[in-house]
């Protein structure tokens, strides 16, 4: 699998061009996609929108080129995705999601195309970023994607006043691993945090189920949410993606996909219209989120949310 990554990226990064040319007709870009999932698919399209919005528009003067990158249990790359990356200069490169960001920061040896990321967890943790406090030094930035451990605390204990534990699902993805560390390096006065480590046979140990404990993860739980509720229905999920209510979590906390896309969309425009070097632009989290509540869940679990919470929550599945 790893060969393929390699031989994929490699032929997209030996058609870049050094730097991308403000005001540029016909700017190429490379939009690489972890996968075809519901928050990859939203920051896709925010930052399409986005583009819009900043004056670059698809065929006028900008163009896509859209890769999704094959997933362990793929078999062959399209030779025909192979060929259109042989054929294309690009001129920037756009990553959705912590895997493509990831692969593709790694195979820019020279650093001859600017890479702008969307939805990558810890990219300081993995080694693109020195920090995210400051420009970047090799020709890489974007929006991580995170949630402040102590707003996502914060979030649990207003939504759960009586719950004293919380268990994290730790799944073996890049992106799980990441925000693990992130959950080791906080502290928090409100709750004792437990580890569970799972595989893709989705068995969490009975020791970790105790009543009255709450569960949540990050990338893991995304992929596998409705798995995980359909075996274990007793249990409070807590989820970091919207979209996770429909397939049985009982509240969620995430980032606003679109609103992440959008904004990377300015960065881009920063490059390609107002000159800007890209190690002249300030990495970023997300600057707006989203709560959802599902209180069907709720009523069978017999837990009452507080109404404050559902006043303020975005979506709220009745």
């Amino acid at each position: 699998m790893k060969t393929r990554y390699v031989l994929l990226l490699s032929l997209l990064l030996l058609t870049g061009a050094s730097s991308v040319q403000a005001g540029q007709a016909g700017c190429r870009i490379a939009l690489v996609l972890s996968e075809t999932s519901y928050y990859i698919s939203s920051m896709e399209s925010g930052f399409k929108e986005g583009m819009v919005h900043q004056g670059l528009i698809e065929e006028k003067n900008v163009s896509y080129l859209r890769v999704v990158l094959p997933r362990i249990e793929n078999e062959k790359i399209d030779k025909e995705i192979l060929r259109k990356l042989n054929e294309t200069k690009i001129d920037l490169i756009v990553s959705f999601g912590t895997d493509a960001g990831l692969f593709m920061a790694r195979s820019m040896n020279d650093g001859q195309i600017p890479l702008l990321f969307a939805g990558m967890t810890d990219p300081v943790g993995a080694g693109l970023l020195e920090s995210m406090e400051a420009p970047p030094k090799n020709h890489v930035t974007g929006i991580s994607y995170t949630i402040p451990p102590q707003m996502l605390f914060k979030f649990i204990h207003e939504l759960l006043p009586s719950v004293s534990e919380v268990v994290f699902l730790c799944f073996p993805y890049p992106a799980d691993m990441a925000y693990r560390s992130f959950l080791e390096k906080s502290i928090s006065k409100q709750f004792v945090v437990h580890y569970a480590e799972l595989s893709d046979q989705l068995v969490i140990p009975s020791k970790y189920l105790k009543q009255g404990r709450a569960v949540l993860g990050w990338y893991g739980l995304y992929r596998h949410q409705k798995e995980l509720s359909e075996k274990y229905p007793g249990t409070r999920f807590i989820g970091t993606n919207i979209s996770q209510l429909e397939k049985g979590a009982l509240a969620t906390l995430s980032p606003n996909d679109t609103a992440m896309g959008a904004e990377t969309a300015k960065m881009a425009a920063d490059i390609i219209l107002r000159r800007r070097n890209i190690n002249e632009i300030r990495p970023q989290i997300p600057f707006r989120y989203m709560i959802g509540i599902n209180l069907p869940k709720a009523g069978q679990l017999n837990l009452a949310i507080p109404e404050t919470m559902i006043s303020v929550a975005d979506r709220v599945i009745r």
